[in-house]
This record gives C-alpha cells, structure tokens and sequence, in this order.
C-alpha cells in the first residue's frame, strides 16, 4: 500500500492485490438447471487481480469512541478485464460519519452515519466475485437483520435465508451512546434507528429477469442451501 497525506488529516492510499477464489465440491460447472446457473454465477472459482484506492478526512476526536467531529471516506476497488480470466469489476463505496456531544463529560452522545456503494462487471463473461457484492444486515450493516437478509436472497426454507447479494446499498443510521464506566476504553451502551438495504443482484447469463425472479421465490434444494450457508460463514470471518 502507498499512503500519502494531504495536510493533518486528510489521507489518500493505493493498494493492490491477488486472491484466489476455491468453492471445491459445492460447485458443477457442467450444470444445467437453472438453479446451477444461478450458483455457477455466485461461487466462480478463479484468482483475482486488483488494485484500488481510498481519500478520507477525519476530525473526529477519538477513533474508537469519538464524541464530536466527523469523517468521510471515498474508495474504490478494480479487477480489470485483461488483469483477470474469470472475474472483472468496478466497485465504489463512499460513507460518512458524524458525532456531538449532547451531555458534559460526554456522557451522551449522538451520531449520524451514512453510506452508498454500487459494483459492476466490466465484462459480462467474467462475474462479479460473491465476496464482492453487498450483504446487507448485521452488526456492521443494518442492524436487526441478520447477515444478508436486507437485501435479495432466497427463501430456501421458513428458518433459512440464502442471501443472493446486492450491486447497490445504502445505509443511514442515527445513534445515541453512552459509557457503562469509566475510562475511554469503557463498554458503551446504544440506542440507534437503522435504514437500508441492498438491491438488483446479479443476473446469470442465460437467464431472464423474469425467469430468475421466479427462482428466488421459489425453495431450493439441500445442496444450494449447504453452500450459500458455507460461503456465508466464511464472509463473515
């Protein structure tokens, strides 16, 4: 990475990377239902190759437990069609966050978050990696939700949900904290309103969007429930 500052605050770096994607036996590139399509699209195996880049601005005054200032960051992230065999897109993220202190001593305050991304392909023969769509619900998302389900996915049973993934988000939260105890490093207590979610996730080729709505209203089997429930789990780590 390459980290260049702009003044005492304002930060731009560049980064660059390789990965190698394996979904060993869940996948069956010689499928040919609809459903196999669907998964062949998600879990591409391939290597990536990419590069990227972030500018942000913090006048926060503490990065763990800020009680006043702000901070907004804008990244990018490529892996070009003719850097990549089986993977290529465009991914931009922007957020912003603000903070003030309501009560001395800080002993309450309220914040505002907000972000928006959006991925693309670049070559409509080379997917977008599932790790690189949005799965929107969670702790670090739209709280009250869990992993992925604010946005498309399956309904592969009543208790299960197979999250599809999303080309574009939004998240807007308002928050009230305190501390429960003494010191910067104190757990603190939350009171927040979260809003968002994610839409339009990627359409396989040689499906319709007509024909791909009816699958995702529709159960799946027991092995795309096993690997959407694997890959899953190794998102979230």
């Amino acid at each position: 990475a390459i980290l260049t500052p702009f003044g005492s605050r304002v930060r731009a770096m560049g980064e660059f990377g390789v990965e190698d994607l394996s979904f060993g036996e869940f996948k069956n590139k010689q499928g040919s239902s609809a459903y196999q399509k669907v998964v062949n699209s998600k879990f591409n195996d391939g290597k990536i190759s990419w590069f990227g880049g972030t500018i942000s601005n913090d006048r926060r005054n503490h990065r763990v437990n800020p009680s006043k200032g702000w901070k907004w960051e804008l990244r990018d992230k490529v892996a070009m069609p003719s850097m990549n065999r089986d993977h290529s897109f465009i991914k931009i993220d922007g957020s912003a966050a603000w903070h003030t202190s309501l009560m001395a001593q800080e002993k309450l305050v309220l914040s505002a978050f907000g972000k928006a991304g959006a991925v693309a392909s670049l070559d409509s023969e080379k997917p977008i990696p599932f790790k690189e769509i949005y799965h929107m619900g969670g702790v670090n998302s739209v709280r009250g939700f869990k992993y992925g389900e604010a946005g498309p996915r399956w309904d592969v049973s009543t208790k299960v949900l197979a999250p599809l993934g999303a080309t574009k988000m939004m998240l807007g939260s308002l928050e009230l904290s305190t501390p429960v105890g003494e010191g910067d490093q104190a757990p603190r207590a939350y009171l927040f309103y979260d809003i968002g979610g994610g839409w339009d996730t990627p359409i396989p080729n040689g499906l319709t969007r007509s024909d791909f709505d009816s699958l995702a209203s529709t159960n799946t089997d027991k092995s795309v429930d096993e690997l959407f429930k694997s890959q899953v789990k190794r998102d979230r780590f």
